[in-house]
């Protein structure tokens, strides 16, 4: 049995979508799309022979259906399922899916029970006001 991982060997930049089918079986098949900032191009519609399921894991995307304008938009974890010859478009996926975050402490001791993470923005001012930060701390 070979396992393996969805969110393996994953590209950290390619100039088009990457398809690769994971699993093809009768009239069955499952492809990992990887998707980071691509879109259908202009004026082009997918017309599909059979029903396709799409579920995003990670990210976002957004779609629109021919013949309806509104642009539905999955995030992680959402999925929709096309039917056979319905004419849809993606308008647009994430650029990047990329998440920064700042390792700190909570409290007078560190250890891991006080460990805390603090998203980018969060912490800006300690950068931006580095100074300011340096002169207001206890010493």
């Amino acid at each position: 049995m070979d396992v393996k991982n969805i969110f393996s060997d994953i590209k950290k930049q390619s100039p088009e979508e990457i398809l690769e089918t994971i699993i093809t079986a009768n009239q069955f098949k499952i492809e990992r799309i990887i998707s980071r900032g691509h879109a259908t191009r202009e004026e082009y519609w997918y017309d599909q022979a059979n029903d396709e399921w799409v579920i995003v894991l990670k990210g976002s995307a957004g779609l629109i259906f021919e013949g309806n304008n509104e642009e539905i938009i999955l995030k992680s974890g959402d999925y929709v399922n096309i039917p056979a010859h319905k004419k849809h478009r993606v308008e647009w996926t994430d650029p990047k899916n990329f998440n920064l975050l700042f390792k700190t402490f909570i409290g007078t001791v560190e250890d891991d029970t006080s460990t805390a993470y603090l998203r980018g923005e969060t912490a800006q001012t300690m950068f931006t006001d580095f100074k300011l930060v340096q002169e207001s701390m206890r010493r």
